[in-house]
């Protein structure tokens, strides 16, 4: 089960995350666990935040804290990810633009980039990208030298990587080079 895969490594990276939140901001929350890290710890602290997600475990995870506003496509309900997916769901994303955008992956390589086990799952995180302010990935140390079958983004397009270790000295010799921040 995918809750289950690096729970401590995804708390690591969500205790960072959450120092990139302000009150007010509105904010994509993708379908990922390691997202869903990431909404436990915006739940523990209460913040007044616009959610835009299409994560039904993220949905069930906030619906219930004063101060977040849910915002959510409807579509085909994915029963692996428990995210809503598909054309409609994709059209709903397009809609809105958010602060910041928080979104992880199956894999990060140098040569790939970004990518995740679907193209499905890859649309939504594209839009969720593309219509933020700023691009915010979450990747736990397994994901590094990982690819995956669809491309989310090139490296270029993030401004902020948070993982829960150092990564190799070539990615952060690159992302120095291109301008992503590292927090690790």
């Amino acid at each position: 089960c995918r809750k289950h895969t690096n729970p401590d490594k995804k708390n690591v990276i969500a205790q960072k995350a959450i120092k990139y939140l302000s009150s007010g901001e509105s904010v994509f929350l993708d379908s990922s666990t390691t997202v869903l890290a990431l909404a436990r710890k915006i739940a523990e602290i209460q913040m007044d935040l616009t959610i835009i997600t299409n994560g039904l475990d993220t949905i069930i995870q906030l619906k219930d804290i004063l101060g977040i506003k849910i915002i959510c496509p409807g579509g085909e309900l994915n029963n692996t990810t428990l995210s809503f997916v598909g054309p409609s769901s994709e059209k709903f994303l397009q809609e809105f633009f958010a602060d910041k955008s928080f979104i992880s992956a199956s894999g990060i390589s140098l040569k790939s980039a970004i990518t995740v086990e679907n193209p499905v799952q890859a649309a939504s995180k594209k839009i969720m990208l593309s219509n933020s302010l700023q691009k915010i990935v979450l990747l736990d140390s397994s994901k590094f030298d990982k690819v995956s079958l669809s491309r989310v983004c090139d490296l270029t397009d993030i401004d902020i990587i948070i993982t829960d270790k150092k990564p190799k000295d070539d990615y952060i010799r690159h992302f120095k080079k291109i301008g992503v921040e590292l927090i690790y």
